[in-house]
């Protein structure tokens, strides 16, 4: 288990996503979709162990719906300090929903040794459901600081 004193900082790319394909008769989800990683917008998160929890920085409301979310579906306290430094612009299409609740989930997946996968977190965070472009984008973790 990691120290309560460490901390992971998430770096996750914006995305274009350019529409939706039909792959199969699969009723379920059937749809996929081609997208293309934006590095110059960037989710950037830090997330540590903390006596309770407190998310700070830009859409912390919306943060803190996410961590309550994943903590709730994995049975796990919400304790955690989460900074969200700098979040991809909203509403134009370049996925910052996706990225934060990702970023969230694999931060907390990580600092609990949870081992799901990003597909996992995803769905666990209704994220990717009609294509899931946006759930291959997190770039870069930056171990335990």
């Amino acid at each position: 288990m990691i120290k309560k004193n460490k901390s992971i900082k998430i770096i996750s790319p914006a995305r274009l996503h350019f529409g939706f394909l039909n792959l199969g008769q699969n009723k379920k989800n059937s749809l996929g979709g081609i997208g293309l990683s934006i590095n110059k917008f960037q989710t950037i998160i830090k997330v540590k162990k903390y006596h309770k929890l407190v998310v700070e920085g830009d859409v912390s409301n919306k943060g803190y719906g996410y961590v309550k979310n994943f903590c709730k579906k994995n049975k796990i306290k919400p304790n955690f300090l989460v900074n969200i430094e700098k979040l991809t612009p909203e509403h134009i299409g370049l996925g910052s929903g996706t990225q934060l609740a990702l970023s969230i989930g694999m931060a907390i997946n990580k600092l609990n040794n949870l081992n799901l996968s990003i597909i996992e977190i995803g769905r666990m965070l209704n994220r990717g459901i009609r294509s899931s472009v946006g759930l291959s984008n997190i770039c870069e973790i930056n171990g335990f600081k």
